[in-house]
């Protein structure tokens, strides 16, 4: 399953894919929607949480977008997981560590 359809990625019964995606370094700041860029990272808070932090590249900068989901223990696998960097397009058959 492709982690955009996952039913545990909402919160107050609003999907929360794709992330707002928030400039946090790199060459240039631009205003991103959608499923754009490259993965490079997970975060996740340090205490027990409902969200996770995705951290992509694209042209040369850094973005950090927030996920939440129902579960904390959906949030604790996903940030634990090996990150593969691949695209998130939305054409993509790109699956993130699902």
């Amino acid at each position: 399953m492709e982690l955009r359809d996952h039913p545990l990625l909402s919160f107050g019964g609003h999907h929360s894919w794709p992330p707002a995606w928030t400039w946090i370094g790199g060459k240039s700041d631009k205003y991103l929607t959608g499923e754009i860029g490259v993965l490079k990272e997970l975060r996740m808070p340090e205490s027990p949480a409902k969200k996770f932090y995705m951290i992509i590249e694209y042209e040369e900068s850094l973005y950090m977008g927030c996920l939440l989901t129902r579960e904390p223990a959906f949030c604790g696998q996903k940030a634990g997981s090996r990150v593969r960097r691949h695209p998130i397009y939305k054409d993509s058959s790109y699956s993130m560590i699902m």
